[in-house]
C-alpha cells in the first residue's frame, strides 16, 4: 500500500492546487482528473487484494477492506459520472458533501477491518505492520 498511499499523494497535488476561487470548470475539470487517478489506483489495490492467498483466520476481515474499499471507488465513479451534471458552485458543494458522506463511513469500515487484521498479525506473530488509520 506504500505504492498507492505515493500515487495518492501524486493524484491530490493538481486538485490541491486548484483555488476554490477558480472558476467552477476549472475546479470540474481537476476534480475529474484526480477522480479518474484515484479509481485507478483502488482499482489496482483491489485487484492485489484480490490476488493475495491470505489465511482463513483473517479471511472474512480481509474482505471487509476490500469491500469497503469498493464502496469508495463506487462513491468515487458514482461523483465522477455526476460532474456533468454539475452547472454551479452549490451544485458542486452539495454533491461533495454526499460523496463525503458516502466515503467517510466506507473509510471507517476499512479501517476497522485493517485493525482487525493487525489484531490477527500480531496474534499470529506475523511481523507486519499494516500502518492502519485508527
Amino acid at each position: 500500500f506504500d505504492d498507492a498511499d505515493e500515487a495518492t499523494s501524486e493524484a491530490e497535488e493538481p486538485l490541491n492546487d486548484v483555488s476554490a476561487d477558480a472558476g467552477l470548470d476549472v475546479q470540474l475539470a481537476a476534480l475529474d482528473t484526480y477522480l479518474g487517478e484515484i479509481n485507478a489506483i483502488f482499482d489496482e489495490a483491489i485487484r492485489q487484494l484480490d490476488d493475495l492467498d491470505v489465511p482463513a483466520v483473517a479471511a472474512a476481515h480481509h474482505q471487509d477492506f476490500i469491500d469497503a474499499v469498493r464502496v469508495s471507488v463506487t462513491a468515487g465513479e458514482a461523483l465522477q459520472d455526476d460532474l456533468t451534471n454539475i452547472t454551479t458552485d452549490e451544485q458542486l458543494d452539495d454533491r461533495l458533501a454526499e460523496f463525503d458522506s458516502d466515503t467517510d463511513a466506507a473509510l471507517d469500515e476499512a479501517d476497522a477491518a485493517c485493525l482487525r487484521l493487525q489484531e490477527i498479525a500480531d496474534t499470529e506473530d506475523v511481523g507486519i505492520d499494516l500502518e492502519c488509520e485508527a
